[in-house]
């Protein structure tokens, strides 16, 4: 909001822009930031030799998931219910 107040904004169309342009610079942070944790979780179970297992129903999961989404927390089965039960 600070940086709002110290651009020359002329008119509620500048002002919509920037508030635009804001909105989007923190949700884009706010999604590397999660990002980030995600991948600094997988390199906590690499270090205690849990990596590419499943958090759900414990299986491998599959080499080109990982491949993919080094990442990833679930397997391609259980990562549809997962999600499901995150919009709900």
């Amino acid at each position: 909001m600070d940086q709002l107040r110290e651009m020359e904004l002329n008119d509620e169309g500048d002002y919509a822009s920037a508030s635009n342009d804001n909105m989007v610079e923190n949700a884009i942070g706010s999604q590397q930031m999660h990002e980030l944790e995600e991948i600094e979780a997988a390199l906590y179970k690499i270090k205690i030799k849990q990596y590419g297992i499943c958090e759900m129903c414990e299986d491998d999961i599959g080499f080109q998931r990982l491949k993919v989404k080094p990442h990833a927390k679930y397997c391609i089965v259980c990562r549809p219910i997962v999600e499901k039960n995150k919009h709900h």
